[in-house]
């Protein structure tokens, strides 16, 4: 198999930017409603306004875990995800911080 956790090997972290590379669109799930408005309006169709309510941000996601021990584990576990959603950032069509 492909993902083993902490011990899944990086060639696949570049297979996945890869295929990501192809993609026309990409859309970053932290400001999802404006990338699909810029996607919608990109296009040449209309998007109706989104319902969905901003998440709260206030606090920091080891905050909202609340154990150092938990959150440590999921950071390692999951580094290779992460690291692709860093990569993944730098090419979504909107960029959440502007």
């Amino acid at each position: 198999g492909c993902c083993q956790g902490k011990s899944t090997d990086p060639i696949h972290l570049e297979a996945a930017k890869a295929l990501l590379q192809r993609f026309t669109y990409v859309l970053d799930q932290e400001c999802l409603e404006r990338g699909m408005q810029a996607m919608s309006k990109d296009l040449g169709f209309k998007l109706s306004p989104g319902r969905r309510k901003p998440p709260n941000r206030q606090e920091s996601y080891r905050e909202r875990i609340g154990y150092d021990d938990v959150y440590q584990f999921l950071m390692e576990r999951n580094k290779l995800d992460i690291e692709l959603y860093q990569w993944a950032k730098q090419i979504t069509l909107v960029k959440c911080n502007n």
